[in-house]
């Protein structure tokens, strides 16, 4: 567990289970899915994922009002 917990630290929060499961096995321990997924619920480890941005092409710019015809 402590394991995940550095793995999960040196990624910045960013790994989730499928990630981590593949440095778990990449270090060497033969660890399932699912027994991955049970360690990071104890551990209340999350992956935080980055949101993008919105993008307004036509923001700075004063909206133009037409009259109701």
């Amino acid at each position: 567990m402590t394991i995940i917990k550095g793995i999960s630290v040196d990624s910045g929060n960013t790994y989730g289970r499928r990630r981590i499961h593949v440095e778990l096995i990449k270090l060497g321990y033969d660890v399932g899915l699912y027994k991955t997924i049970n360690f990071m619920e104890k551990l209340n480890i999350r992956a935080i994922r980055l949101k993008k941005r919105h993008y307004y092409p036509t923001s700075g710019k004063e909206h133009k009002y037409e009259p109701n015809l």
